[in-house]
């Protein structure tokens, strides 16, 4: 599988990862958890852990999608705490 939900987390070679919202443009990636959680806690108006009012939930672009492919991805559960 080339892709997760997004609502999980995933471990990519050792790194925990999550994806982060982005209100204006409508994009999303993928972020380290602690990146993550410090630029939502941060700019809260810019990013969000949940998609925005009228935003898909398309899966982002991913520069490691090769990884993926190989199966260097495993799911993590309550990446955000919950």
């Amino acid at each position: 599988m080339s892709y997760m939900p997004l609502d999980r987390g995933r471990n990519l070679l050792g790194r925990e990862q999550v994806v982060i919202f982005r209100a204006t443009g409508g994009e999303s990636v993928w972020m380290n958890v602690i990146d993550a959680k410090e630029t939502v806690a941060r700019l809260p108006l810019e990013w969000s852990k949940e998609p925005f009012p009228g935003q898909s939930y398309g899966a982002p672009a991913d520069g490691n999608k090769v990884e993926a492919a190989r199966g260097g991805v495993a799911p993590i559960e309550r990446p955000w705490g919950w």
